[in-house]
């Protein structure tokens, strides 16, 4: 019996299906199209032609409201440092600290989360026993106790929300990758003598790859809500150095006077964890119909 051709409309609609599915959603699109722009204005922020965010300028006045002078444009705050400047300065606190956490997180996170599923036995049971330990324990807590340890600093920040977001990312590796140690062409490059480390490296990992990126922007976000609680508590970045969370804190005590002292860090802040959810989700939906058509 001879294999059927497909058509050529059955083809055109196959291409036209998968590049429906390629297509960015507007909501995705306008989500990367945001966080190019902090990046962008985070990076390129020491030389762009705006005020120092550190720098008070007494002539312009306190608290001055947004759009009521190009030289501030977005007003200023209780000491009189501009707003605009500090929100972008504090765009670069937020990126680094996000991006800089889930890498560190990623990395040990998938270390150990990797080993332990594949390899199962006493090593899984003694590993999922320390993250099931470290999980337990309340992430703000051992953040503040981190912060009173070393000091706070954007380097002490980093470091502590990668090491409390370890754990999260070893469970969700430890899972995918018990899923893949059992697929036939594992089984076959055990039976053809492959080290098990070279296993894990050329196998296992590109395949739990994808869900383990899925689950680190997510981590992204909630990495940044972190910051800027620890901040809002005077435990994130020292002063004068401006991030959203301590620029609501410095703008609490003028809420009445000034809401958008605080409006304008809380309003950015949102925007910008709803971008990285809209673009985790995509990213989610993304990998999952790629492996339902492997």
């Amino acid at each position: 019996m001879s294999a059927r051709v497909p058509s050529t409309a059955s083809i055109a609609t196959f291409e036209r299906r998968r590049a429906h599915a390629n297509r960015l959603p507007p909501v995705v699109a306008v989500s990367f199209a945001w966080m190019a722009l902090l990046a962008v204005v985070a990076v390129l922020g020491p030389v762009l032609p705006i005020p120092d965010p550190n720098t008070s300028d007494y002539d312009a006045g306190a608290r001055l409201a947004p759009f009521v002078s190009l030289a501030h444009p977005l007003g200023t705050d209780g000491v009189a440092r501009d707003l605009l400047s500090r929100l972008i300065s504090g765009a670069g606190v937020s990126l680094a600290v996000g991006l800089g956490s889930v890498a560190i997180a990623g990395v040990a996170g998938i270390a150990i989360g990797a080993t332990a599923g594949y390899f199962g036995g006493i090593l899984d049971r003694v590993l999922s026993w320390l993250t099931d330990i470290l999980l337990a324990f309340p992430a703000i807590i051992a953040m503040v106790a981190i912060t009173a340890f070393i000091g706070p600093s954007l380097g002490t920040l980093i470091v502590g929300l990668g090491i409390v977001s370890a754990p999260q990312v070893a469970r969700v590796a430890r899972t995918a990758s018990k899923g893949y140690a059992q697929r036939d062409f594992i089984q076959a490059a055990k039976a053809m003598g492959a080290p098990g480390l070279r296993i894990l490296w050329r196998d296992i990992l590109p395949n739990i790859m994808p869900t383990v990126i899925s689950f680190a922007v997510t981590l992204i976000a909630i990495a940044i809500v972190a910051e800027g609680a620890m901040s809002f508590l005077g435990l994130g970045v020292p002063p004068p150095q401006a991030s959203w969370g301590s620029m609501m804190n410095d703008g609490y005590g003028d809420l009445k006077k000034a809401p958008f002292i605080v409006v304008l860090p809380a309003v950015v802040m949102v925007v910008t964890l709803l971008a990285i959810n809209f673009i985790a989700d995509w990213v989610s939906r993304r990998f999952d119909s790629r492996s339902s058509q492997v």
